[in-house]
């Protein structure tokens, strides 16, 4: 949004005159990413809210919780189907991007799955209420 203001009025002639000074730019807000549960069967994981500033060249790195790893760049969830190092999500020039980083069970955008398993996935563009689903439960018994 851009704020236009008017000048100010001359001052009498008895008092200086103001000087106008050139606004200064303000910073950009940085990226910030929300990721809530998406609990849209009984068996959908539930956690607690995740808020994240994610800068340009910020990588947040999604996958298995271990005791080992808690980082400020990494969100992690108690599941089987995640992988250790499962997926990431990225800014570019303000854009957010996830990838699968090879990850066995999968990483899905809107219910499609981004790459085969084992296989790193191209960055897919995320956009503001994109469902991100990591990992596929096997059921077992089924062929």
């Amino acid at each position: 949004m851009l704020l236009v203001l008017p000048p100010p009025p001359p001052a009498p002639p008895h008092l200086p005159q103001p000087t106008r000074t050139t606004p200064r730019p303000r910073p950009r807000p940085l990226p910030h990413i929300r990721i809530v549960p998406h609990l849209d069967s009984p068996r959908s994981l539930h956690f607690e809210v995740v808020d994240k500033d994610v800068p340009d060249g910020f990588v947040l790195k999604i996958g298995r919780f271990t005791d080992k790893q808690s980082l400020p760049n990494r969100v992690t969830f108690k599941s089987k189907v995640v992988s250790r190092g499962h997926a990431e999500i990225f800014t570019e020039q303000g854009k957010f991007y996830v990838r699968d980083t090879k990850s066995s069970s999968g990483t899905f955008l809107n219910h499609a799955r981004l790459s085969p398993p084992g296989v790193e996935s191209k960055p897919a563009l995320l956009k503001d209420g994109d469902i991100i689903q990591l990992g596929v439960d096997y059921q077992g018994g089924t062929q």
